[in-house]
């Protein structure tokens, strides 16, 4: 069986309403067997704030009075490996 090196998701909502916090999680597999990763979680965009970080999860708050997208970049400290999420924060407008 070919191996297929690392792979990842990120796990969590695809929007959040606004006041609303959500936890984003970032796994990391090897060959399809999931292993622990260490990942800078890195918030582009105005529309929400981070709350919170550990290794692999990044805690995410809508802001009020806006709608638009925020992205979640998540590198893989050991490979440098990207990945990226687009989140809708849902605001009061």
């Amino acid at each position: 069986e070919e191996p297929i090196g690392f792979t990842y998701f990120i796990d969590g909502v695809d929007s959040i309403m606004w006041n609303q916090t959500k936890t984003f999680t970032a796994h990391k597999y090897n060959d399809g067997v999931e292993i622990n990763g260490v990942f800078a979680l890195e918030l582009i965009g105005d529309y929400a704030d981070i709350v919170d970080t550990t290794d692999n999860t990044i805690d995410i708050k809508a802001k009020n009075n806006v709608y638009g997208y925020v992205t979640l970049k998540v590198t893989d400290a050991e490979t440098s490996d990207v990945l990226e999420k687009q989140i809708l924060i849902k605001g009061l407008i």
